[in-house]
């Protein structure tokens, strides 16, 4: 049977969100630690070796977790990819989230401070601030372009975190924004 109409395809293609590969994913990590078997039976961790020396691992980071950066390049071109990508993020990519965020070095300076941030849960209201005093614009300027970095997923969000402890006091009472970073974004259970 022949039908005219093309299929919409409606229910068989979607959008999906991807992050940068973890060690484990590009095959640099032996996946020996699981962190869902770190919470539920925190005895049962006899430690881990790795198999990168010291300098892999921070080639690896300076690298990223992109599959163009993983595989394909030399390694010189390998740690140029990151720059690159930064680059055409701030001058392209920030246009398509938002037709009015075309001043590239505004993208560029929240990416710089979202990235500097990456060990801590980087609070926007320093974001904002660092951004404000960097580039000279507007609170109101610097939020729209963290709203259009997150509709690019070139930076995430981490929502604010109050664990259930007494006295009830909040760590972290406001999001925070980093880099896109693979490691906040795995399932319970998968292992790195």
């Amino acid at each position: 049977m022949h039908f005219d109409v093309a299929h919409t395809g409606t229910g068989r293609i979607t959008d999906v969100t991807m992050w940068p590969m973890t060690l484990y994913e590009s095959g640099e990590s032996n996946g020996t630690v699981s962190l869902s078997e770190l919470f539920n039976d925190p005895g049962s961790y006899g430690g881990a070796v790795s198999q990168l020396t010291y300098d892999d691992l921070v080639f690896a980071m300076c690298r990223g977790g992109w599959p163009r950066s993983v595989c394909g390049l030399s390694d010189k071109n390998k740690l140029k990819y990151p720059k690159d990508l930064i680059g055409e993020i701030c001058s392209s990519d920030i246009l398509r989230a938002d037709k009015s965020r075309g001043r590239s070095e505004i993208a560029a300076a929240v990416i710089k401070a979202c990235g500097e941030g990456s060990w801590i849960s980087n609070r926007t209201k320093a974001v904002v601030s660092e951004v404000t005093k960097a580039v000279g614009v507007s609170d109101r300027t610097v939020y729209d372009y963290i709203e259009a970095l997150k509709r690019i997923c070139a930076i995430d969000e981490i929502p604010a975190w109050t664990p259930r402890i007494r006295p009830r006091t909040a760590v972290c009472s406001s999001p925070g924004h980093v880099l896109a970073d693979p490691s906040r974004r795995r399932v319970s259970g998968q292992k790195y």
